[in-house]
């Protein structure tokens, strides 16, 4: 019996496809999506080369399948690379095959972060002695428009009474205080300058995220006084849009989301839906009147000890595949 861990050609995601069906039925089956996966595991990316891809295989048949995508952290001046692995998926031919497509990439890459909301994968890693918990990811949202012509089925009336609630119940945006959001191709990006350990932005890594075929994601400008003083990113799927990122070079951020949001209502959005680990991130999000409907755990492997212990992991839309999932 030969046991191997390597990558995956593009021309091998059929046998995938079939091992996703198998083990998770005819449903939605995101490794059947081409243009996807050949964006998630093939575009060149600026932080990692070659396919992205991943298998355990048994006797030269794919066992257990997982896709790295890759970002890097700063900590205390240093940068660390990191990733999460996403699209995973693992039958029985192999036990334990997707730990084993985690452990083999964590050797590849480095460091991993990881957070799911399956609660068969969280006691795998609450379990595993290669992860330690760290602060969770906590999922804010705010209603422009309870009635949501994509979200037509039985649950329609269910959801539009909680929404209608919400946007009764949530206090009005603040006043942006001169700050302004406007869409714009991107020449730079700002840095989160919270003490702890920050997820690295870079143009060149968004432009890869604005190739995403899932969603359709716009970078923009956050401008004081007519100059460019943040960035913004955005997802949009129908008419809910999530805000990948936002970062201001102020201590007014509330104001800069604030201008941000009111950029979403203006084109239509029903809803703006955002995400951090951070507290004083989180702490934006509810000066908006954003309100707080999922918490997910997070875990990070890091044995090699590069991520200070003592210090928050920043974790958001920008990890792994939650900005279009």
């Amino acid at each position: 019996m030969s046991i191997t861990f390597g990558s995956v050609a593009l021309d091998r995601l059929p046998e995938v496809v079939e091992l996703f069906r198998q083990i998770k039925g005819a449903g939605n089956n995101p490794i059947a999506r081409r243009a996807s996966m050949e964006w998630k595991g093939f575009e060149p990316h600026p932080w990692f080369a070659g396919s992205r891809c991943r298998a355990v295989e048994k006797n030269g048949h794919i066992a257990a399948f997982g896709c790295i995508a890759p970002l890097r952290f700063r900590a205390k001046g240093q940068l660390v690379e990191s990733h999460q692995i996403i699209d995973w998926v693992a039958g029985s031919e192999v036990p334990g095959g997707g730990m084993l497509v985690y452990r083999n990439s964590i050797s590849e890459v480095g460091t991993m972060i990881a957070t799911t909301a399956s609660e068969a994968a969280r006691t795998i890693l609450a379990r595993s002695p290669w992860f330690r918990p760290v602060d969770p990811a906590i999922y804010y949202r705010r209603v422009f428009r309870f009635w949501n012509p994509a979200h037509r089925d039985r649950k329609t009336p269910l959801r539009m009474g909680r929404d209608l609630v919400l946007q009764i119940k949530q206090a009005p945006l603040p006043d942006p205080k001169g700050w302004k959001a406007r869409r714009s191709s991107l020449s730079r990006v700002w840095q989160c300058e919270d003490p702890c350990v920050v997820i690295e932005r870079s143009v060149e890594w968004f432009r890869y995220l604005v190739a995403c075929p899932e969603a359709r994601v716009e970078t923009g400008v956050l401008e004081f006084d007519g100059q460019a003083r943040g960035h913004f990113l955005t997802a949009r799927q129908r008419s809910r849009v999530r805000v990948v990122d936002l970062i201001a070079d102020t201590q007014e951020q509330a104001s800069a989301f604030s201008a941000c949001l009111a950029l979403l209502q203006s084109e239509g959005a029903s809803e703006a839906q955002a995400c951090s680990s951070l507290q004083s991130t989180q702490q934006v999000f509810e000066t908006c009147g954003m309100a707080s409907f999922r918490k997910e755990p997070v875990w990070i492997a890091d044995p090699r000890n590069r991520l200070p212990k003592e210090l928050t992991v920043e974790s958001s839309f920008l990890t792994g595949d939650a900005f279009y999932a």
